[in-house]
């Protein structure tokens, strides 16, 4: 792989580029820089962590405004904003962690990168209210291969419509006051899988006439026969109001809070964990381990969310920083 390349900023064209579906080494794809998280089980991420090849990251694509997205590896763009436009000019396919410990599509290298557009962070302009600031759109989509389980739409407006939406009222003093509605009555089939969860999201999304923008959300429910699929996977948002797409294994407060949360640009919330001598003593970062926060492992029993985060979102006061 060739070294990781700086991306530069300058007004592009956006223009004679390869359809990301036919785009092969040497081809400049164009398109917003979108990242998701993966998330396990609770015993997932305790196998991951002990066998120590448990890898913090999100996964990142190129969407362009036609076409199928582009995944990359996210390490490729470490300075780069989600949101940005970039054009990138791919290479050839990288078999990272994600493919094949996970089992998603290999990544393609970025040979170089251009930001045409830099994403400015999106300020929090939400008060509190009544009035729904984020709709929920959900649907009971069966992969490629999956087949049904006993979970009804029913069930996942429900959840979504009370402990979710009361936890994030709660939680943003009222800034976030959420609503879900069905997207479709009955199994959606698809002939993707999660192995490209942005085909899933986009096919889905193609059969129920769902376009995205802001404060929309797509969240699937996947049964947990369908291969290859994570606990949970969130993409990253820009703000509270930015929207954005999810699949959830099971109709659950902590997972369904946990995805949405990345939504609205949130990461994972993590431990800091030093030995006994702290002034020789060395440190280091747990992945997921803060237990009392919803953005870090805490799916048994949901954890609030942290003032770290809070600040985040634009949701703690500037009184209350320091």
């Amino acid at each position: 792989m060739s070294p990781t390349p700086t991306p530069t900023e300058t007004p592009a064209s956006t223009s004679a580029v390869a359809p990301p579906e036919d785009a092969s080494s040497g081809d400049t794809v164009v398109g917003e820089l979108v990242q998701a998280w993966p998330d396990p089980t609770a015993e997932e991420h305790t196998q991951e962590d002990a066998e120590g090849h448990h890898d913090d990251a999100p996964l990142s694509w190129i969407e362009p405004a036609e076409g199928e997205a582009v995944r990359v590896p996210t390490e490729s763009l470490p300075d780069v904003a989600v949101g940005s436009t970039l054009a990138v000019t791919v290479g050839d396919e990288v078999v990272d962690e994600a493919s094949a410990a996970q089992g998603f599509e290999p990544a393609v290298e970025v040979q170089s990168a251009t930001v045409v557009d830099a994403a400015t962070p999106d300020p929090t302009t939400a008060s509190a209210g009544t009035a729904p600031t984020n709709t929920v759109t959900a649907v009971l989509v069966l992969p490629a291969g999956a087949s049904s389980d006993g979970m009804t739409i029913g069930s996942v407006l429900g959840t979504i419509n009370g402990v979710v939406s009361s936890f994030w009222d709660e939680q943003s003093n009222g800034t976030v006051r959420l609503t879900a509605v069905q997207g479709a009555a009955g199994w959606v089939r698809s002939s993707k899988d999660c192995s490209n969860p942005y085909a899933l999201w986009d096919d889905v999304a193609a059969q129920i006439s769902w376009s995205g923008g802001a404060g929309k959300h797509l969240m699937l429910y996947v049964p947990t026969n369908a291969s290859g699929c994570a606990y949970g996977l969130g993409t990253v948002g820009t703000s509270i109001g930015s929207g954005g797409r999810s699949y959830v294994q099971a109709s659950a407060l902590s997972v369904m809070a946990h995805e949405l949360g990345h939504n609205f640009g949130l990461g994972h919330s993590s431990e800091l964990q030093c030995n006994a001598s702290l002034e020789s003593g060395t440190c280091q970062m747990r992945s997921y381990y803060d237990f009392y926060d919803v953005m870090g492992i805490s799916w048994g029993q949901v954890g609030t969310l942290n003032t770290a985060q809070a600040a985040r979102l634009g949701l703690l006061p500037a009184g209350e920083q320091v």
